[in-house]
């Protein structure tokens, strides 16, 4: 659980710059 939340978070601040903004409104 712990890693799958890391690499979601990971992802989202990876790409912040577009994607990442879209999804973190999403979820």
């Amino acid at each position: 659980m712990d890693l799958g939340i890391r690499g979601k978070k990971a992802i989202v601040c990876a790409s912040s710059k577009g994607l990442g903004r879209g999804c973190a409104m999403a979820l």
